[in-house]
């Protein structure tokens, strides 16, 4: 499964691939924060009162997890089960991964194999985000009954979401930092080796200038 994974990856990582998904997540992303759309949340907070989502919290506690639902009210829970968790969500998660998978395998072109897998990274964090939506619609579905352990579990799931996200997006930047750096020590080598042959041949021909005069004269 996981191999199939990274064959597809790398047959269709490419630079076109990589623009049409950066387009497709901006697009989904100003749906979600900016717009107000049936599936948004501006028109979340507008049913709410002005109250978010737990996806959005880097970490909350069972107690912080149920204050937010029962702020949220009867409406706005209905609409992050349906409009969010079962709707919007479960395509972000997976236009993310995909975009940060293309993105890696095209700065790790040339990299050794053994680190090849780091392009899977992206699959986990959604599968960890899946996994978030899932704890989060039970607690949704069995409100007002409280399951502070299922709650507290959601907080570190959510933490530990958005750090393999972060990570796949540090694999990223530091991959293109490592080839800037690569490419810049190769210009040098190369120019350094030009330089050397230049010397040379300053050197050389000006002997064979004056070894010339003499046969001359």
């Amino acid at each position: 499964m996981l191999r199939r994974l990274e064959a597809f990856i790398d047959r269709i990582a490419s630079v076109r691939v990589l623009i049409v998904c950066s387009v497709l997540l901006a697009a989904v992303l100003v749906s979600v924060q900016v717009l107000d759309l049936p599936w948004s949340l501006p028109r979340l907070k507008q049913i709410s009162g002005g109250t978010g989502i737990l996806d959005m919290k880097f970490h909350y506690s069972a107690l912080e997890a149920y204050r937010t639902l029962n702020a949220l009210g009867a409406e706005g829970r209905r609409f992050y089960l349906v409009r969010i968790l079962g709707g919007i969500d479960v395509l972000l998660p997976l236009l993310m991964a995909f975009l940060l998978s293309v993105a890696i395998t095209l700065v790790m072109r040339r990299s050794y194999r053994r680190v090849r897998w780091l392009k899977l990274v992206p699959f986990a964090a959604t599968l960890i985000d899946y996994l978030e939506n899932t704890v989060i619609a039970v607690l949704l579905l069995t409100y007002p009954e409280r399951h502070l352990s299922l709650a507290a579990a959601a907080g570190w799931i959510t933490t530990t979401k958005f750090v393999v996200y972060w990570c796949s997006c540090l694999i990223v930047i530091g991959w293109v930092v490592f080839n800037l750096l690569t490419a810049r020590k190769r210009i040098n080598s190369r120019n350094n080796r030009n330089a050397e042959i230049n010397s040379r041949k300053v050197t050389v021909f000006p002997r064979q200038g004056r070894s010339d005069d003499g046969q001359t004269g």
